[in-house]
């Protein structure tokens, strides 16, 4: 199987679904360990696991991207041996223990996830534009890098 990029053991990949990015950790072999259910049952957050799954059953169909904004604290073989320690564990959350939650702790030991920042970001930013908008003290430049910040989130 041809992929582009080139994917190397360590790597932090997602995959663009639309609405969200959905991250895990390839291990090599055409395998990446990733929390999410397993194939098969119902896609509900208390069916979530973090476990091996094949790369094309992870694609399904989409194109891989290596998350290169993580700086790695640890080497690859590390970030995997990281990545292997988790399979079984359960918990997930998608504000606090989501799928790249768990990809960006492997590879820099920080439990963090970008989209969730960003998020909250652009809804506390529209808030606080809404009510300036209410009080009459709107700017609209205020607006449009709020609107431009919601689109770049959903690219």
């Amino acid at each position: 199987m041809l992929i582009k990029p080139k994917l190397k053991a360590g790597d932090v990949l997602y995959i663009n679904r639309g609405l969200y990015k959905h991250y895990g950790v390839y291990i090599g072999g055409e395998k990446v360990i990733h929390f999410a259910p397993l194939e098969g049952a119902e896609i509900n957050a208390k069916n979530a696991v973090i476990h091996e799954i094949d790369l094309k059953s992870f694609l399904r169909g989409g194109t891989p991207e290596v998350d290169k904004k993580l700086k790695a604290k640890f080497d690859r073989k590390k970030i995997v041996e990281r990545a292997r320690s988790q399979i079984g564990s359960k918990g997930y959350n998608l504000v606090f223990g989501n799928c790249e939650h768990f990809a960006q702790w492997c590879k820099t030991g920080s439990h963090e996830s970008n989209q969730v920042n960003d998020a909250v970001e652009i809804v506390t930013e529209g808030v606080i534009h809404a009510i300036n908008v209410f009080q009459g003290k709107a700017d609209v430049n205020d607006g449009k890098r709020i609107l431009s910040k919601l689109q770049k989130f959903f690219k």
